[in-house]
């Protein structure tokens, strides 16, 4: 493009009519007395010649308020050179999109901004319409490519709450959710719309209204506002003056009140806080320097080169048989080549197979009882500075459970200074489940015979669950983020809102399944496999892997196969093998009831057997039953088995049931109907194509939403990422193999 004819424009080919000014009178804001001007008039700083995009375009913005208002072409000139700045230095992710990176001072990496690409849009859509030059209408849609984008996309959005879309103003994980970023970008976002009118724009305005509105109160103090949800540090009066007048500007065209509301208390905060304010932020730098100096000394720092992501995983016990165990496995495959991992974990269970395990405490610290949990608690802390005074430079730290382990890592990683992550499986919904209380205590009347130690253990679980509440309440308030596998509206989200957790620190995720492991045999290779397993080709297999224990509803199942056993015809019956496969307390009471209901050759106990017997059985199942009476989050049973083509049928309980079996995908029931299990096990014995159908349904859709690949950029997202500048370098490298090809033909 010529840029010198963009200067030469004739007048009258403007569109006077829709030349409005910027709503928010960036000279204000412009520190211009750091910044000298260059030849062609753009600001730089000149202690290290360093162009700041932002910086520009807001400096275009202000010249150009400057010309609508007196109609000197000196400021429209102006405005132009910062225009041509900016086609000169684009930078192109891919064809369709591009932006202004900036570069971290204490790295080579480099970022995109929400504010640089929101305003440069009202920049470049502003130069479109005074000169007509097509070119700038096409690089306005480009960058308008970065707000549809992921961050891990070379975009500058994350998804938020169910639907939300946040634009962040560091354009990293993990996310700052920067207030003035997300404000500029909205800003230009309905700018794009009016001026553009594209449908694309409407839905991204929806979603980040939405997610704006649903971490707007995070960002108010009570007496003042934050610049950020990740750093929570105040915003200086500048700052907070900009966030007013955006917010205000924004809720005259949302038609927003909350954000109308907002900036009305925060400009009465400006008014009667100030001194709180000074007060406040002259305590958080001492505080700050404080905690430095004290790190310093606990845990001296030394350089490191750079590297990939060294991540800590602490778990009470690793590796033992359980949904766990395959959650671990998940993480390894999902962040082969990008982590290095170790484990820390109280209890060694078998075959470690090599891996790199750290242990602590006794036997007699388990996280299960009163007072033991806070000797768990000390001794993890203690392990886990241990560590990093060894020189275990550990990038983030991976608790697995909300509670105990979330506790102790959080205290050694914010003396550390290193991000704390919790993967919560559950454990956050136990303070207020009456069924796990009353499973406890159940445990501990069978257990203990005589008085004297059931009224000992009595004791000591009416005090462990202060412990637990107190555990959790701490731990909350230390960690940086949560991630939970889950929907939204199940149980994990009241006893978060109950516990204080804002949104904005809360992922939902679904459980990362590898499809591939769960091979779907059929035809003469499925015979073969049954006959092996002493079951008959033709029968109708059901398969149940659970721990036999109360909670996990096997007396129910029981009678729901009971029940169906005795309403299917003779040929449906004689077909029909249950294959129960685990271990627990149950294990003797469920062979009794097999044998009193006259189902001993129908049902099968094959106890514990190994994660790849497990996906051996799947295989050869025509039907998977799930039975709970309790849970939380997702079931890996249910996910496995929907990976393995079963016809899965499932309580509620976990409520994810509800969303995971929808739309065909399975059939999820009440807890504790074993008549309407009973209904479900005959509809699918009697037709079988229903059953196969559903199972492909269920095959397809564990494939899509809970693969490796979306695992792992939850994971990004949560922890550490930014690598902008590998997404630009592969898009010129595949540009330059294209040019090199064509050039050879």
């Amino acid at each position: 493009m010529d840029t010198r004819k963009q200067v030469s424009v004739d007048r009258g080919a403007r569109v006077e009519t829709r030349l409005t000014r910027y709503p928010v009178n960036m000279s204000e804001f412009l520190m211009l007395h750091k910044y000298a001007k260059d030849e062609q008039g753009i600001p730089f700083l000149e202690y290290n010649a360093e162009y700041r995009p932002a910086t520009i375009t807001q400096y275009a913005l202000a010249h150009w308020n400057a010309y609508i208002a007196t109609r000197d072409e000196s400021h429209c000139l102006t405005f132009l050179a910062q225009v041509r700045w900016l086609i000169e230095h684009v930078v192109y992710v891919d064809e369709a999109v591009c932006g202004w990176p900036s570069t971290f001072v204490y790295s080579q990496n480099c970022w995109f901004s929400a504010t640089t690409q929101g305003t440069a849009l009202s920049v470049l859509l502003r130069a479109y319409l005074i000169t007509g030059v097509r070119e700038y209408r096409t690089l306005a849609e480009h960058v308008f490519g970065t707000f549809e984008r992921d961050i891990l996309d070379g975009g500058i959005s994350t998804s938020t709450g169910e639907d939300g879309l946040f634009f962040e103003e560091v354009a990293v994980y993990p996310a700052t959710h920067g207030l003035l970023g997300e404000l500029f970008a909205l800003l230009s976002l309905f700018e794009y719309k009016n001026m553009m009118r594209p449908l694309e724009a409407d839905t991204l305005l929806e979603r980040a209204m939405a997610a704006l509105h649903l971490y707007l109160d995070a960002y108010d103090t009570g007496y003042w506002a934050t610049t950020d949800l990740l750093q929570h540090s105040l915003a200086s009066p500048a700052e907070l003056t900009l966030q007013i007048q955006l917010l205000r500007t924004l809720g005259q065209s949302a038609s927003s009140m909350p954000c109308i509301l907002s900036a009305e208390r925060w400009h009465h905060y400006m008014q009667k806080s100030r001194m709180r304010y000074e007060m406040q932020n002259r305590w958080q730098q001492a505080t700050n320097k404080f905690v430095q100096c004290v790190r310093a000394i606990v845990l001296p720092v030394q350089s490191q080169p750079m590297r990939v992501t060294k991540v800590c995983i602490a778990l009470t016990a690793f590796p033992v048989t359980g949904g766990i165990r395959a959650v671990m496995a998940g993480i390894a495959k999902a962040t082969a080549g990008i982590w290095e991992r170790e484990y820390l974990t109280h209890f060694i269970g078998p075959n470690p197979q090599h891996l790199p395990i750290h242990t602590f405490g006794t036997k007699q610290t388990a996280a299960w009882q009163f007072p033991n949990l806070w000797f768990y608690v000390v001794f993890g802390c203690h392990k886990t500075l241990a560590l990093l005074r060894q020189g275990s430079h550990y990038d983030v730290l991976l608790p697995q459970d909300g509670v105990y382990t979330a506790l102790f890592t959080a205290l050694a990683g914010k003396l550390a200074g290193i991000r704390v992550v919790c993967i919560d499986h559950g454990t956050l919904t136990l303070l207020k489940s009456a069924t796990y209380r009353a499973e406890r205590t159940q445990g501990m009347a069978e257990k203990h015979t005589s008085k004297v130690w059931l009224l000992v253990s009595l004791l000591r679980y009416h005090l462990y669950f202060p412990s637990v509440s107190l555990c959790a309440v701490l731990a909350v308030r230390l960690v940086d983020h949560f991630l939970i596998p889950g929907v939204a509206g199940d149980a994990i989200e009241a006893s978060c809102k109950r516990l204080g957790i804002h949104p904005s620190r809360i992922t939902r995720f679904g459980s990362m399944i590898e499809s591939e492991r769960h091979v779907v045999v059929d035809g003469a290779a499925r015979e073969t496999l049954r006959l092996q397993k002493d079951i008959p080709p033709n029968a109708v297999l059901v398969a149940m892997v659970c721990r036999l224990a109360p909670e996990k509803g096997i007396d129910i199942a029981l009678e729901a196969i009971d029940i169906a056993y005795h309403a299917l015809p003779i040929e449906k019956r004689t077909q029909l093998r249950v294959v129960i496969a685990g271990g627990g307390p149950l294990k003797a009471s469920l062979e009794a009831d097999i044998h009193r209901r006259g189902l001993s050759t129908t049902c099968l106990l094959w106890g514990e057997i190994s994660p790849s017997d497990v996906l051996e059985l799947l295989s050869i199942s025509d039907i998977f039953l799930y039975a709970s009476r309790r849970g939380a989050c997702m079931s890996m049973a249910v996910l496995e088995a929907m990976a393995s083509q079963c016809a899965v049928i499932a309580s509620t309980e976990p409520v994810s049931n509800v969303h995971l079996l929808a739309n065909g995908r399975g059939i999820a029931l009440p807890t504790n109907e074993p008549q309407s299990m009973a209904n479900a096990l005959i509809r699918l014995i009697s037709e079988r194509e229903y059953g196969i159908e559903m199972g492909k349904t269920a095959r397809e859709y564990i494939s899509t939403h809970h693969s490796v690949a979306i695992f792992r950029r939850t994971l990004l997202r949560a922890t550490r990422w930014a690598a902008l500048d590998e997404v630009i370098a592969k898009y010129k490298h595949t540009v330059e193999a294209i040019s090199s090809c064509e050039g050879i033909s």
